[in-house]
């Protein structure tokens, strides 16, 4: 059994260095990142070619792309061939002394090229539209397109081809890939505003499907209605939030005070002594406390007045009634506090 075992693993360890070692022989090229840099051509920015991956770009930007290669020490047939590609507007491809203006290139061919040290590779190009396919929910079938982040990529490929145009069969693709996404001024500052929106409602009533939704909208070519529902769904959280906690807090503190003083008051029907000075005292301080809480209050409520929006006009007024309660409680409590005295 233990000859078996031994034998079933001596096997396994075979396979996986012959399978490891075909996979590390079509590791025949690889990209320098550390030499590898992107030009922002509007701007002058240089970037580095592994901060550049899954950025994104405006639309309309011209961009040049330096990608240094070099070879490994696997073998390389003469059949190999290099694939330049990439989805950028008016590309320009560099390759040593040689200049190519299609979106895909073969090049890198022949033992005389396979021999010399790699150039490093040089793409000019332009950022292209912020459109993307969009696929509608029910209407899969139908092809639309739509305003959204695009996926923009330039690629490099090893592999054989026999019309010298196409890969034949994929040796090797060179990693890691450039890729990154087209935006534009206009869709970055929707999904902005949409996410303030969104955010606004979520205080207010929580996260609901429908933000979801709207944000599903917008990532899926539909940026302009996914903004206006947001700011739909923005006024319909207003509409339906509950009445300002404010004035709850100040309604439970002069409540507060105002139990608090009848139950100063309560005392002079208990039986024993009860110092009446003192508690008329007690009931001064308790008025005079109420009318600096209706001071409080008339200060919050002519700030509220004074702001657009119709919730914080109706909370000022709410106020300004409560405030001449407070003070008609406040007179009360003082006359009684004076008889107290008189008593």
């Amino acid at each position: 059994m233990k000859k078996k075992m031994k034998k079933t693993l001596l096997i396994a360890f075979v396979l996986f260095y012959i399978l490891s070692g075909s996979v590390a022989a079509q590791d025949i090229l690889r990209i320098d990142e550390a030499k590898s840099y992107v030009i922002d051509m509007h701007t002058g920015s240089k970037i580095p070619y592994s901060d550049f991956i899954d950025s994104e770009q405006l639309e309309g930007h011209d961009l040049e792309f330096h990608i240094a290669i070099e070879k490994t020490d696997n073998p390389i047939s003469d059949e190999y061939v290099l694939e330049l590609r990439t989805n950028l507007e008016d590309p320009e491809w560099q390759y040593g002394q040689d200049i190519y203006t299609s979106a895909t290139v073969i090049t890198w061919k022949g033992e005389a090229e396979h021999a010399l040290t790699p150039p490093t590779i040089i793409l000019a190009g332009t950022v292209p539209e912020a459109v993307i396919q969009v696929r509608e929910p029910n209407f899969e079938s139908v092809d639309l397109t739509g305003i959204g982040k695009k996926r923009v990529y330039v690629t490099l490929t090893i592999g054989t081809t026999t019309d010298g145009s196409t890969l034949k069969r994929v040796v090797q693709k060179l990693v890691p890939s450039m890729e990154f996404y087209a935006t534009s001024e206009a869709l970055d500052d929707a999904g902005e505003e949409m996410e303030a929106n969104l955010a606004s409602a979520s205080e207010t009533i929580g996260e609901s499907e429908l933000e979801s939704n709207i944000r599903r909208l917008y990532e899926e070519g539909h940026p302009g209605w996914a903004l206006i529902l947001s700011e739909d769904y923005k006024a319909l959280s207003e509409d339906i939030a509950p009445p300002p906690v404010l004035l709850y807090v100040i309604l439970a503190i002069v409540l507060g005070i105002i139990v608090g003083g009848g139950f100063v008051y309560a005392l002079k029907g208990k039986e024993g002594g009860v110092d009446m000075a003192a508690l008329a005292s007690e009931l001064k301080e308790v008025s005079s406390t109420i009318e600096d809480t209706s001071r409080s209050i008339n200060t919050i409520a002519t700030k509220l007045a004074r702001i657009e929006g119709s919730e914080e006009r109706d909370a000022g007024r709410e106020l300004m009634k409560m405030r001449g309660r407070l003070n008609e409680s406040a007179n009360q409590i003082r006359s009684v506090g004076d008889r107290l005295r008189e008593e």
